[in-house]
C-alpha cells in the first residue's frame, strides 16, 4: 500500500538545483523530502548510500549531485569521473536493489551537434569535453543498471543560488565595466526552479501510474525558445534595469579549456507528449529569477 506521501531522497542539496528543490518543497504536500549535501551523504560511498536508503526507505532518489565545473574537469579528470560516473553507478545499483525510481540530470553537452536543427533524444551523442564525456557515461551506466530511471538532459542552468551566468552578469553589471560575451553559441537558458517543478510533475505521474515506466527514459528539457549568450546577457541587463557597454564576440576571442558546443537547442517533443509538460519561454523565467533576486537585495 502506498504511503500518504512519496518519500524522496535528494542529493546535491546545496547546489543550484538542490536548493531550488528546497525552495519549493513546502508547496508540494504529496512529497516528503530528505535533503543531503556532501557532508550528510557522500555519494561516492556506496555503503553510505545503501545505509541511508535502508534508514529512510525512499520511493524516489533525485540525484542533483554532480561535478559541474566544465573547465576544471579537463584537469581534474579523476574527480570528475568519480563524482559523475562511479557515484552515479553506485546510486543506480542501489536504487535497483531497493526498487527505487531514480531521477538523474545530464547535459546538452553530450550532443555537441552542428546540424543547426533541434536535437531530440535520438540525435547522435559526440561529447567533446571530459565533463560531457562523464555525463554521457553516467547515462550509460544508469541505462545498463537501473530499469526504473529517468534521465533529464538540460541546458544553461541558472538560479538565484550559487554561481551561474545570470548572477555573474548582474555582478559585472554593477561594477560598470565593459563586458564582452560570445554571440555564436546558441541554446536555451533553463531556470532551476522550472527543472525542479517539472521533475516533481513527472515523478508524480510515474509513481501514481499515470505514465508507466518500463525502461530507463531520457528526456530533453530546457527553456522554450533559443538565444545566444550575448543576447541572453542583454536581456538580463534589460530586466535588471542595468546599463552596460555590452559587446558580442566570437568564441575564438574567449578561449576556454573545455570545448563548448556551438549549437545546443533541444527538441522537447517527447517530454511534452509523454508527460504533458509545457516548458516556459526562457525570457519569462529569466525575468522571474531576476525579480526574486531583486527582492532579496
Amino acid at each position: 500500500m502506498r504511503r500518504d506521501k512519496i518519500e524522496v531522497l535528494v542529493t546535491g542539496a546545496n547546489g543550484q538545483l538542490g536548493q531550488s528543490f528546497r525552495k519549493i518543497a513546502n508547496q508540494h504536500d504529496k512529497f516528503a523530502f530528505h535533503f543531503y549535501g556532501l557532508k550528510e551523504l557522500d555519494i561516492t560511498d556506496g555503503s553510505a548510500i545503501n545505509k541511508e536508503i535502508e534508514s529512510i526507505n525512499p520511493e524516489v532518489f533525485i540525484n542533483c549531485a554532480a561535478y559541474t565545473n566544465v573547465d576544471d574537469a579537463e584537469d581534474n579528470e579523476e574527480t570528475n569521473w568519480t563524482v559523475n560516473v562511479i557515484a552515479t553507478h553506485n546510486i543506480a545499483r542501489i536504487c535497483k536493489k531497493h526498487n527505487i525510481l531514480l531521477f538523474h540530470y545530464s547535459s546538452d553537452y553530450v550532443y555537441h551537434s552542428i546540424e543547426g536543427k533541434k536535437m531530440d533524444e535520438r540525435t547522435a551523442t559526440t561529447p567533446q569535453s571530459k565533463y560531457a564525456a562523464s555525463k554521457l557515461r553516467s547515462e550509460e551506466v544508469i541505462d545498463a543498471t537501473s530499469p526504473r530511471a529517468i534521465i533529464m538532459r538540460t541546458s544553461w542552468v541558472y538560479s538565484e543560488f550559487r554561481h551561474n551566468f545570470l548572477k555573474t552578469m548582474l555582478s559585472l553589471g554593477k561594477r560598470g565595466k565593459d563586458i564582452k560575451v560570445v554571440n555564436d553559441q546558441i541554446g536555451a537558458p533553463t531556470f532551476a526552479t522550472d527543472i525542479a517543478l517539472t521533475t516533481l510533475s513527472i515523478i508524480e505521474q510515474v509513481e501514481y501510474g499515470t505514465v508507466p515506466l518500463i525502461n530507463p527514459l531520457i528526456v530533453n528539457y530546457a527553456g522554450e525558445g533559443q538565444t545566444n549568450w550575448h543576447a541572453y546577457a542583454a536581456y538580463i541587463f534589460k530586466c535588471a534595469n542595468v546599463e552596460v557597454n555590452l559587446a558580442g564576440i566570437p568564441s575564438e576571442e574567449y578561449p576556454t579549456k573545455a570545448i563548448r558546443p556551438k549549437w545546443s537547442v533541444m527538441d522537447m517533443t517527447l517530454i511534452k507528449s509523454t508527460f504533458g509538460i509545457a516548458p516556459k519561454y526562457w525570457k519569462e523565467s529569466v525575468k522571474e529569477c531576476i525579480e526574486t533576486l531583486t527582492k532579496e537585495t
